[in-house]
């Protein structure tokens, strides 16, 4: 039987581009970049865990908004549950921060990501919606797209 691993991911959207976050040593996905993100212990609300703990294990303050995406993916030995939602940097990126940047879809498709983070990715709005532009229509309120994908060869 698989383990269930809940993780809280926020999508932060800047004029450079979308935040990702390389995942330190000893962290799933270890050296891999990603949405930033915690996990959530069984039973805790997802926006609440990523609030509260974001500062001190991404480095990062958060307004954490709505859920607006679900991601499962199927591991050897895990049940991924990933839960993105939308989030607002309080006071930027920390000065002399490492392992977190703002970056467009053609600078992280030179960046060594996951199968399961480009999913994420791809199901709480893609690259288009991570550079505003003027004119550019936002997701309804409410919208919320989900993502179900079996274990592939790539985690």
């Amino acid at each position: 039987m698989r383990t269930r691993l809940v993780l809280a991911l926020a999508r932060v959207e800047g004029r450079a581009g979308l935040l990702l976050r390389r995942a330190s040593a000893g962290e799933l996905l270890e050296g891999l970049w990603g949405l930033p993100g915690v996990s959530v212990p069984d039973g805790k609300d997802p926006a609440g865990v990523l609030g509260a703990r974001a500062p001190d294990a991404l480095g990062l303050r958060l307004e954490v908004g709505r859920e607006i995406a679900t991601v499962t993916r199927l591991l050897t030995h895990r049940r991924l549950e990933m839960r993105i939602h939308h989030a607002r940097l309080r006071g930027g990126i920390p000065t002399g921060s490492v392992g977190l940047r703002f970056t467009t879809a053609g600078e992280a498709s030179s960046l060594p990501t996951s199968t399961a983070m480009l999913r994420a990715i791809e199901a709480s709005g893609g690259w288009s919606n991570a550079v505003p532009r003027a004119g550019t229509g936002r997701k309804r309120a409410g919208e919320q797209r989900k993502a179900l994908t079996s274990r592939g060869p790539t985690v």
